[in-house]
């Protein structure tokens, strides 16, 4: 006894909301998914900015103590002929050597620093760098022009957090649509083709056939009507739009937190140009001072102590300039980035900033 049977069913669906709404939730998904590259894009520039720039200020503060300890050994120089002819007490001579034993291990700490800052570059970029280049004293920094408020308004437009929430919304209300659409009926056409060949139970002798051959084609239209799903898909929209609605208001929080981010890179930036000029006047006025100071002590009008104390007054005035400025640079780069907008050309401005040494 042989039986064969073959067939093939081809359905094509010509109305299904729950399908139709699935598409536009990978739409968005999508979407979702090119604004998180792009978020991880601008993340890995800033956070190479960030490592980079203090590299820079502990490159700097090894250069600053250098110089601070090269003019401390002068003074320590000069102490000691002074104490050899009586000039001074050995406290002026002491107080030297206490200050450059300092200077000594804050060198060696500043260098420790700036190894780890190297290899934090390195683990970002994949390279270890070598020469980099430090602020160019020959530009001059200028004050912020855009005003707040449009800082603020091109942040709404632009944020990336604010753009993946929004992704985020359109996603939750098509899963509302999605769960809702099992209240609604489907229609599929369905083509379908079979063959059947059941050759009997007698293939020899004289009872022998070629047994029986069906055919079958069908071209139609099946609609499938839910009828009572038991409350269970009422249930699973309204947990969809509570989903939404929590969805929504983290939104809204979300963009608070971004304004105040704005407010607070552009604030910092604007005390960060007061601070550039003030420091400005700071070191101006600590060299003089150092000047004065050491010719005083030249003639016996100052002592050892008071030369050091202004020498460190000049060495934080350098260092917190230094400081105020890459702060600027930073903000900047900070403001771009809780905006939205931070690109490689961003990085190709700050870049005139700089110069190689």
């Amino acid at each position: 006894y042989h039986d064969y049977d073959y067939g093939i069913t081809v359905t094509q669906p010509l109305f299904n909301y729950g399908a139709f709404q699935q598409y536009k939730q990978i739409l968005s998904q999508t979407s979702l998914s090119e604004k998180k590259l792009l978020q991880a894009q601008q993340d890995l520039i800033y956070r190479v900015s960030l490592v980079y720039f203090e590299t820079l200020m502990a490159r700097d503060e090894i250069r600053l103590l250098r110089v601070q300890k090269a003019s401390i050994n002068e003074q320590l120089i000069e102490s000691e002929a002074r104490y050899d002819v009586g000039l001074i007490s050995i406290t002026d001579v002491n107080e030297a050597q206490t200050k450059a034993a300092m200077i000594d291990a804050q060198i060696i700490a500043a260098i420790q620093r700036l190894k780890i800052k190297k290899r934090q570059i390195e683990s970002l970029t994949g390279e270890l760098p070598n020469k980099i280049k430090g602020i160019n004293s020959a530009v001059s920094f200028v004050a912020i022009s855009d005003m707040m408020e449009d800082w603020i308004s091109l942040a709404t437009e632009n944020n990336l957090e604010l753009k993946i929430m929004e992704d985020e919304i359109k996603i939750a209300d098509r899963e509302i649509d999605v769960r809702r659409s099992d209240h609604y009926p489907t229609v599929d056409a369905i083509a379908s083709r079979s063959r059947n060949w059941d050759k009997g139970g007698f293939p020899y002798g004289a009872l022998q056939n070629e047994g029986i051959r069906s055919f079958s084609d069908v071209l139609g239209v099946q609609i499938n009507i839910p009828i009572f799903s038991g409350g269970y898909t009422s249930s699973r929209v309204r947990e969809a739009q509570k989903l939404k609605l929590k969805t929504a208001e983290d939104a809204e929080y979300l963009k608070r937190q971004v304004e105040l981010k704005v407010r607070e890179h552009y604030l910092n930036l604007q005390a960060n140009f007061a601070e550039i000029e003030a420091y400005q006047q700071a070191l101006d006025s600590a060299t003089v001072q150092v000047e004065s100071t050491q010719l005083a002590f030249q003639e016996g009008l100052r002592n050892s102590v008071e030369v050091l104390i202004s020498q460190q007054v000049l060495f934080n005035a350098q260092r917190d300039l230094l400081k105020s400025r890459y702060n600027y640079l930073m903000n900047i780069i900070s403001l771009k980035l809780s905006v939205g907008i931070l690109a490689q050309q961003d990085l190709e401005e700050i870049n005139r900033y700089l110069s190689s040494e």
